[in-house]
């Protein structure tokens, strides 16, 4: 019988071309996966390099250092790689008496949450995470009740917080319940500092 069950005569040519054959597929093959791999690292430098300018912008606005604003962002979650995920907003002076920073993150869509943290000796330390809606007792639903899933509007207008005259936080959702409105109202929710945490005050909703 013949070699690779070529007839004798053949089989050096049949076999030669299946050696050419294989060795063209293992080359196409590794050539693939490097470009694959350097598609992976042009793409990670690339978010390291938006990281790198995000962290500036929001160091020149809150008045941190660029280091302070990345080890913030870092603790909130968004890594430098990640493909998602964003800083919101920094305010490191409305809560600067209890030694309190304000920052929200800003995901895919029209979600957020809020982080409070407290400055120490050595670098931050998270205080208070607002990761889902509030759904105060006896009221409505408004917005994603999902837990951790972010605080969702239901109109165009991203939900945001702010610091208050008093130094308490305000959450506010816009709220669409007819799509025909002309107006889109604002849900707020305030939170109070009780010496622990912020929390939830009832007597303002």
């Amino acid at each position: 019988m013949s070699l690779q069950g070529f007839p004798t005569q053949l089989a050096p040519k049949h076999a030669a071309r299946w050696v050419d054959n294989g060795g063209m597929s293992a080359a196409t093959a590794v050539t693939g996966l490097l470009l694959v791999a350097t598609l992976a690292m042009a793409q990670s430098d690339l978010r390291q390099r938006m990281r790198e300018s995000e962290d500036k912008k929001w160091a020149a606005k809150s008045g941190l250092s660029v280091a302070d604003v990345s080890a913030l962002r870092t603790m909130a979650g968004i890594a430098n790689d990640a493909p998602d995920g964003r800083i919101g907003s920094i305010d490191a002076a409305s809560l600067a008496s209890r030694g309190h920073i304000l920052l929200t993150e800003a995901g895919n869509g029209h979600c957020m949450r809020v982080h409070v943290f407290a400055r120490e000796k050595e670098g931050f330390r998270e205080v208070w995470l607002l990761s889902e809606t509030p759904q105060p007792t006896g009221s409505r639903s408004v917005g994603a009740t999902r837990p951790g899933g972010g605080i969702c509007s239901q109109a165009p207008r991203q939900p945001s917080a702010r610091v208050a005259e008093d130094g308490s936080i305000l959450v506010e959702v816009p709220v669409m319940s007819d799509p025909f409105q002309r107006s889109v109202p604002v849900a707020v929710f305030p939170y109070e500092w009780n010496g622990k945490t912020y929390a939830l005050s009832s007597s303002k909703l």
